[in-house]
């Protein structure tokens, strides 16, 4: 989101403000020697790690402030505050030079589902476009599940054979036309 134009950053912020979806944004790549370098080889998945960091760090700062008694309060609810934090770690581990967007800390917080939106996706108001694809990672007690559920086939009787077989693996092969 930091690459984009300010309108369509907005547009962004608006969207995902208007169906509560917590997002981060780290800075674009810079191939200057002072500038941000994005780790990694796989652009997606540098991107799901930068975020993942963050949303790690908010809930190290959750616990020590929920720790502390810390409430919500009419203007701020405890995980921003948490999110606010990690996002100033997270410029400190950078020497001061670049700061992350981000918004919505209850949303952030590692969860059942993670959708990975780069700059260059288009989220329609209405639905996905047919060949976007969900990236879905699942919290288990034992592991983090993932794999990517193409929109194309994600009719709702294929929704819960996906997610048994990211929770339970069961070594059956389907093939589905994409």
């Amino acid at each position: 989101m930091q690459v984009l134009p300010e309108v369509d950053q907005l547009e962004r912020k608006a969207f995902y403000a208007n169906h509560n979806i917590g997002w981060t944004a780290r800075p674009g790549h810079s191939s200057k020697p002072d500038g941000f370098k994005r780790a990694g080889k796989f652009k997606k998945a540098s991107n799901m790690n930068y975020g993942l960091n963050i949303s790690l760090k908010l809930e190290k700062f959750l616990a020590q402030l929920l720790q502390g008694g810390a409430e919500d309060t009419p203007d701020e609810c405890v995980e921003d505050r948490a999110l606010k934090m990690a996002l100033q770690e997270v410029f400190e581990d950078s020497g001061n030079k670049f700061m992350p967007w981000s918004s919505n800390g209850k949303s952030l917080r590692m969860g059942e589902i993670i959708l990975i939106v780069d700059s260059d996706t288009i989220v329609p108001e209405v639905r996905f476009q047919p060949k976007a694809a969900l990236i879905l990672f699942i919290k288990l007690p034992d592991r983090i599940a993932s794999g990517m559920l193409h929109v194309k086939w994600a009719s709702p009787p294929m929704l819960p054979l996906f997610n048994t077989n990211l929770v339970r693996p069961i070594g059956i092969g389907i093939k589905v036309p994409l």
